[in-house]
């Protein structure tokens, strides 16, 4: 098993969307698109941007639609506390 398969099994296996690096983030589906290896990447989740985040340097190129990764897991929101999008 190959190094990239195996961080991609953990991601998986443990409710994260991708990896979020210093300047760039990447979905499981399509783990270091760089070529590079992933010593600094942290395992994260993918968040929607809205307008200007200020964090659009992060923001995946070539996808349908603005999002960037943070490091860590979605935070669950409670039902009476959602926010007016719907997250």
């Amino acid at each position: 098993m190959k190094a990239k398969e195996i961080v991609a099994n953990y991601l998986k296996r443990n409710g994260y969307d991708g990896l979020a690096g210093d300047e760039c983030g990447c979905e499981r589906s399509d783990l270091m698109p760089c070529g590079e290896f992933v010593a600094n990447c942290e395992a994260g989740h993918k968040v929607k941007c809205v307008g200007d985040c200020g964090e659009c340097e992060l923001t995946v190129r070539g996808s349908k639609s603005c999002w960037h990764m943070k490091p860590g897991k979605k935070e669950k929101s409670h039902p009476d506390t959602e926010a007016e999008d719907g997250t």
